[in-house]
């Protein structure tokens, strides 16, 4: 747990063998947002990202994956987002 004194996000992380999981609790506001980057990592190359993928389920919930080439050929990540206020509105860039 650590706790993002510029933004005032507190940031909580745990992990298993295969599974990682992130909560973030914000500063409460009727104003929010998030950037979602499927494309960056801690090193890119060409053809680095395989495929990525994003779904909106419903106001709530967001599922998708990552497919990259590298040290794991062909490496898949699945996610799933939750959130406690609904979705207004969703784009890309």
């Amino acid at each position: 747990s650590v706790f993002l004194e510029d933004h005032k996000i507190k940031a909580e992380l745990t992990a298993t063998t295969r599974v990682g999981m992130h909560q973030y609790t914000f500063p409460k506001s009727d104003e929010a947002h998030i950037i979602l980057d499927l494309t960056s990592g801690i090193y890119n190359y060409d053809k680095k990202n395989v495929w990525t993928f994003v779904r909106v389920e419903n106001d709530t919930l967001i599922t998708g994956y990552r497919q990259t080439n590298g040290w794991a050929r062909t490496r898949t990540v699945y996610f799933a987002m939750s959130f406690s206020k609904p979705i207004k509105s969703y784009g890309q860039t």
